[in-house]
């Protein structure tokens, strides 16, 4: 090789590099602080990164033509891209499974150009320094028979993560020995990108591609579980019921103050009334489905499936419903987005609703819509989502009344936070106002979105008139929600009581892989038997 040419192998090397190192920059709030890390440890990220884009330099340059490592630059710009959209919507980086939730970032209308920053240009600006330096007539082509400098890189490639590699091997991953990082760490993808770089979190994807076509293994029901299943008559709810997801509430935001000023105040007073429970801490356990997944889990007391997204996947599975044990009249979901948005038009069926009401428009007005069409029926069971609090909370954060100074953290968060509760209180109003036919009213987070240690959990309100629920429970589950609401509703008798366990009867043990068991019941359409 002469020198033009390893000098554009080690340019294309470099600029992969510094890609790598911006990705991490922008994703490393979720897992470490860059200028907390050691000198060591700094050394060790940077030298790992060195060793994926030296192997990917090495890959292109074997049959180099510029047409290729232009294509390949491309490629990486749009892989970056991709994961830090779907990070800053989601929390998490693009998996195989994620192609089931590819479209979502467009829930409502500009949402994905907020996700853009200004410096995402430096990735474009690197990838043409690259097209136009090896577009020069001066840098020939790469002959395989001048390959001892792409011998030695090669050689210095596999020192640089040789202990990672070992590592890897010893704890049984001999097809990829970076899987036992990947699979079974913490933080998942987020941290594996970070430490071994987003290079190697591609080449796991494209290594697990197999994974999604075979995901078929299925564990046995256990026996315990037909204890949860019955076949008597469901008797039908004595009230109507609201049941509201409130997009990215958490509960420390819960009977707060900032600056005097409380964050929710009309949820801190709809929880010190004497007929409401309150569950401060409920573990959320959403997973790639994010809204659709807590839909799934409120309504029917199951856990997404393992892999993908449940309301992708499984639109056309029978499920049980707390909709179908209420026995309402008027059965219908309120949402502030298009009906394609995590596939609700099918979902909406699928838990037993007649109608969906899908316009993006403002939680005051899909609330105002809500009360319009209430107060006509005589029985209701009605499921509404917020969406003003979605990330990145620009769009109604001047919206709230709540003044904040800017040295805040998450000041927009909570701004968009204090406007939702304030769209809510005609809600509250009106369920506490209700005399006639009494409403239960249902609050809760769907998923936390914050990514520090605030965001562990989300709250759940059960407002039930003449119920007098107390409770002293400080931690739940999410899946916990739907037994309990069976309970409230009186509905005990409807032949599905949830993989979780009521909180108002905490003598019942709970499964112990409740994941599992949810994941066969989904897979194999088992609710089809109850139809």
């Amino acid at each position: 090789m002469n020198k033009n040419t390893r000098g554009l192998y080690i340019l294309f090397a470099l600029i992969v590099w510094i890609k790598c190192i911006y990705f991490a920059l922008n994703i490393s709030d979720a897992t470490f602080c860059f200028e907390e890390l050691s000198i060591a440890s700094l050394i060790r990220l940077l030298t790992t990164y060195a060793a994926f884009a030296s192997l990917l330099a090495w890959l292109c340059f074997l049959y180099y033509h510029k047409v290729v490592a232009a294509v390949v630059q491309v490629l990486i710009d749009l892989w970056l891209v991709a994961n830090l959209l779907y990070y800053r919507s989601f929390h998490d980086l693009l998996s195989v499974w994620s192609l089931d939730a590819a479209g979502e970032l467009q829930l409502y209308d500009g949402i994905v150009l907020p996700y853009l920053h200004w410096g995402d240009i430096c990735l474009l600006i690197l990838s043409l320094i690259w097209i136009i330096s090896s577009t020069r007539p001066i840098f020939p082509k790469y002959q395989r028979t001048e390959g001892k400098f792409c011998i030695c890189t090669l050689t210095m490639t596999i020192l640089l993560f040789a202990p990672w590699c070992i590592a890897g091997a010893r704890a049984g991953y001999k097809v990829n020995p970076f899987d036992a990082y990947y699979r079974e760490v913490s933080m998942g993808r987020i941290w594996y990108a970070t430490t071994f770089s987003p290079i190697a979190h591609g080449m796991n994807e494209l290594l697990g591609m197999r994974m999604r076509n075979n995901a078929h293994t299925l564990p046995d029901i256990p026996i315990e579980l037909y204890d949860r299943l019955q076949q008597k008559q469901a008797t039908h709810a004595h009230a109507n019921v609201i049941i509201v997801l409130f997009e990215s509430l958490e509960s420390w935001v819960i009977n707060k103050e900032i600056e005097g000023q409380a964050i929710t105040p009309n949820l801190d007073a709809l929880i010190n009334d004497s007929n409401t429970s309150f569950v401060k801490h409920i573990i959320p356990q959403v997973s790639m489905g994010k809204s659709s997944d807590a839909q799934l889990i409120v309504l029917t007391g199951l856990l997404p499936v393992n892999q993908g997204v449940t309301a992708m996947r499984y639109m056309h599975n029978v499920f049980p419903s707390l909709a179908l044990a209420s026995g309402a009249e008027y059965k219908k979901v309120y949402v502030p987005t298009p009906a394609s948005a995590w596939n609700q038009e099918a979902m909406t069926l699928a838990y037993g609703f007649d109608s969906l009401y899908a316009k993006t428009i403002s939680d005051r007005m899909l609330v105002n819509q809500v009360l319009n069409d209430i107060k006509k029926q005589e029985s209701f069971f009605v499921l509404m989502t917020t969406m003003a609090s979605h990330v990145p909370f620009k769009e109604y954060a001047d919206s709230s009344t709540l003044s904040l100074p800017s040295h805040i953290k998450y000041a927009d968060y909570l701004r968009t936070v204090h406007y939702t509760d304030q769209c809510l209180k005609p809600l509250i109003d009106y369920c506490r106002s209700s005399s006639q036919e009494p409403t239960l009213l249902v609050i809760t987070g769907d998923h936390t979105t914050l990514s520090d240690t605030l965001s562990k959990s989300v709250p759940c309100i059960i407002y039930a008139p003449k119920k007098m629920l107390h409770t002293k429970v400080e931690k739940a589950y999410q899946v916990d929600i739907y037994p309990t609401l069976l309970k409230v509703m009186q509905c005990q008798d409807y032949y599905w009581q949830g993989i979780g366990v009521s909180w108002l009867e905490q003598n019942k043990e709970r499964l112990t892989n409740e994941r599992e068991v949810s994941n066969h019941l989904i897979m194999t359409n088992f609710f089809s038997n109850y139809q």
